[in-house]
This record gives C-alpha cells, sequence and structure tokens, in this order.
C-alpha cells in the first residue's frame, strides 16, 4: 500500500502501478477467502469434534492474521476509496476485542482484572 501512495514522489513507480494495484487486490481477495475456511474449522472442531472452546494459546494463529486483515482492509480502503469495505475492519476489531474481554488472564491482559487472574 505504501508503494501505491508513494507513486506521486517516486515517478518510476508509475509504469508500475497498475501491476501493484492488481497484486494488492488479489492478495486481499486470497486472504479473504481464508475467514470462511476458518470458520469451517471452528465448526467442525467445536461443534462436530466437541472439542471444548476454552483459552488455547494457538488461537492466536488465527487472532493475528485476522488483525493483520483488518489493517490491511483499512489501508485499501483509504488508498482505492472502497467504502463499501468500511464495516469490515470495525467487525474484526470487535470481534478481537469481545475474545480478550472474555479470557483477559489467558491473553496476557491480566491487568484487565488482577482479582481474577492467578
Amino acid at each position: 500500500m505504501h508503494l501505491i501512495a508513494n507513486t506521486p514522489d517516486a515517478p518510476f513507480l508509475a509504469a508500475l502501478l497498475p501491476f501493484l494495484k492488481g497484486f494488492t487486490v488479489f492478495y486481499w481477495a486470497t486472504g479473504t477467502w481464508w475467514i470462511p475456511m476458518l470458520l469451517i474449522l471452528g465448526i467442525w472442531r467445536h461443534i462436530y469434534k466437541h472439542f471444548p472452546l476454552v483459552y488455547d494459546p494457538l488461537y492466536w494463529d488465527a487472532v493475528f492474521p485476522l488483525g493483520m486483515y483488518a489493517v490491511s482492509t483499512t489501508a485499501m480502503i483509504e488508498e482505492f476509496s472502497f467504502d463499501f469495505l468500511k464495516g469490515l475492519p470495525v467487525v474484526f476489531f470487535l470481534d478481537r476485542f469481545r475474545s480478550i474481554n472474555h479470557q483477559p488472564c489467558e491473553a496476557g491482559l491480566s491487568y484487565l482484572s488482577l482479582r481474577h487472574c492467578r
């Protein structure tokens, strides 16, 4: 995104601008396809296989990419003026905020509720 935003300051990037924009949208769309897979795998694990839904540090393998997806979506909205996507980063932020508030001690945020943490 920074290359696209700085194209006016770097004339040699002007020839690459269509390529940069195309691959930016391509990689963002590829990231979008991971979200349904994460949901399907979550349903399979917790509903079909009956694994309990408790905090596990391995869940951060899903949290971090979703956070980066929200950040990249925000940058793409600003750079490409994709106003129809404005609600998407807010949804991901609220979902991550909710998950941290439900398990503050295990998420390393014990300062939120000191008396409840071990």
